[in-house]
């Protein structure tokens, strides 16, 4: 894509490549884009290339890239229709898995990050953070696990995945991990953890 400054003014073209050249590095920056938002980053680009016009050469963009979730691309341009595009790039990343693409939501993983994630693939990360927190809360003596895995509405869905582990492994119906002791409670949770965190992989 090549646009031709409107102006013959030196000092006024000196940036009048930097609309082009901010759309060819969003198209270098592909590879710094989450797989699940590879759609809408096409579309951003697709549509920055349409709307590009002898006027609009010397606007800049910034980015792109993913921090904590959200999609990072930014410009102090005044013009409207370059701020709504980049605008509805950010706001349909705020609303779309990063992994996946499906309908998701900014959930906080652990205190230095976050992701914009569907249930689907926020499901095994959460279990696997809970189990860690379970683990070094009782380890360190802090909670009584047997008691929290019974009343802590964040254990549900540590319960949950254990029994699904032990339909899995065909264990007898009346599985239940908050009556195990203490020892088979914490294998069964380093087992879990390790099951979430090999699922968040996939």
């Amino acid at each position: 894509m090549t646009i031709d400054c409107p102006t013959r003014n030196a000092q006024t073209c000196q940036d009048r490549f930097a609309y082009t050249d901010s759309w060819s590095r969003l198209n270098r920056h592909v590879e710094l884009i989450p797989m699940g938002w590879q759609r809408l980053y096409s579309d951003l680009r697709f549509t920055l290339a349409v709307i590009s016009t002898k006027k609009r050469c010397t606007i800049e963009i910034a980015g792109a890239w993913e921090e904590d979730g959200l999609l990072q691309v930014q410009s102090d341009t005044t013009d409207r229709v370059v701020q709504g595009v980049l605008r509805k790039a950010r706001v349909r990343a705020m609303h779309t898995c990063m992994e996946c693409g499906k309908p998701g939501k900014q959930r906080e993983l652990d205190e230095w990050r976050q992701a914009t994630l569907c249930g689907s693939c926020a499901g095994p990360r959460l279990l696997a953070l809970e189990i860690a927190r379970l683990i070094a809360l009782e380890r360190c003596g802090s909670v009584d696990l047997r008691k929290e895995l019974q009343s802590s509405p964040s254990a549900r869905l540590v319960r949950a995945a254990a029994e699904s582990a032990a339909l899995a492994c065909n264990l007898p119906a009346t599985f239940v991990l908050e009556k195990l002791g203490r020892k088979g409670q914490l294998r069964w949770l380093e087992r879990l953890k390790e099951r979430a965190q090999q699922e968040s992989l996939e």
